[in-house]
């Protein structure tokens, strides 16, 4: 199978810590070791993804300023954004809010480097988004927005997409937030997997399509790669990108790897070790994952329907689509769908 020489924008799962317990993370499965990067490592990492062709890179996996462990002094988030940087890779960052505050706080320079701030959400309600991420983070998601604002890096509020958080009510009140802070509004459909009780809170066909009808209604399409709603958009089909243009480093196992994974959700389909392999030799034996055959999607049958069968695809060719000022890479990147940036 032919691949492209170039992955423009792939994901780096940082540490095996987090403090807090999202019910619907898809990282926690995978934290079996205690080990985190050194610098050394970090900078074969960085190098070799500029020699791959790599732009940008998003730095999440968990909550990212916790590389090695709780302790702070012992984070190299702050490394890796500068080697990155010396690289010529652009750096985008996810984050419930802390890593935001901590990396303002313990390296400013760093933290300016940043093209993006990515602030995950569950609700735009403070209570239901604390209860649903297992710990008080609203008003730390908030005082991120200030200071992402506040240092004129670009703001996206990731939108988890959920079977009890994707009504009107919701969507609107979400769409205001990031209103308020000028930040795009990004929707990423869940995307439950092995671990019990998350597909409970799968997005059925109805509340799929209704929620998205809101969100494409009330917000100009910026950037689509979601599959199904490209196709009601009146867009080019397109396939996930896992494996094709993007893919993910996974954080050190409990052996001491550290894999790539051509799947941005899954993490056992691992490949390589970059503590002594090249990661252009890596991404060569990556599986590229076509939509049906997605191991997101595999354990969740309902999204079969999403494929045009039990109704079809809706028309929404005339909705509002705005011209990509991003520059982040994200059509390239994993399913989601991004709004313009809201005028000031």
């Amino acid at each position: 199978m032919n691949r492209p020489s170039i992955y423009p924008h792939v994901g780096w799962s940082l540490g095996n810590f987090c403090p807090f317990s999202c019910t619907h993370c898809y990282s926690e499965w995978v934290r079996d070791s205690k080990l985190g990067l050194d610098e050394s490592q970090i900078d074969k990492i960085a190098v070799e993804l500029s020699e791959l062709g790599t732009k940008h890179v998003t730095l999440g996996g968990n909550e990212p300023f916790f590389t090695n462990g709780p302790v702070k002094s012992n984070s190299k988030l702050a490394y890796i954004v500068r080697a990155l940087h010396r690289s010529r890779v652009s750096t985008h960052l996810i984050s419930s809010g802390p890593s935001v505050s901590l990396l303002s706080k313990h390296d400013n320079e760093a933290f300016r480097m940043l093209s993006s701030v990515n602030l995950s959400l569950d609700s735009p309600f403070q209570h239901e988004h604390d209860n649903n991420r297992g710990s008080k983070l609203f008003k730390e998601l908030k005082a991120a927005a200030e200071i992402t604002a506040n240092h004129k890096i670009r703001l996206i509020f990731v939108y988890c997409a959920m079977n009890w958080n994707f009504d009107e009510a919701r969507i609107l009140a979400f769409l205001d937030l990031a209103r308020k802070y000028g930040a795009h509004p990004r929707v990423n459909p869940a995307k439950p997997i092995i671990r019990n009780g998350q597909l409970s809170k799968l997005l059925d066909r109805n509340t799929y399509w209704k929620g998205f009808d809101v969100v494409t209604r009330e917000w100009p399409t910026q950037v689509v790669t979601e599959p199904p709603l490209r196709e009601a958009l009146g867009l080019q089909t397109c396939t996930p990108r896992c494996g094709k243009s993007t893919f993910r480093i996974n954080s050190t196992n409990k052996d001491g790897a550290i894999t790539v994974s051509s799947c941005t959700y899954i993490h056992n389909r691992r490949f390589g070790d970059l503590r002594h392999d090249h990661l252009s030799d890596i991404v060569g034996d990556l599986e590229s994952v076509e939509c049906g055959d997605c191991l997101a999607r595999r354990n969740v049958p309902e999204l079969d329907s999403l494929n045009g069968d039990a109704g079809g695809i809706p028309d929404w060719s005339s909705r509002e689509l705005v011209a990509s000022d991003l520059n982040g890479g994200f059509e390239d990147y994993l399913c989601t769908w991004i709004g313009g940036r809201p005028a000031p």
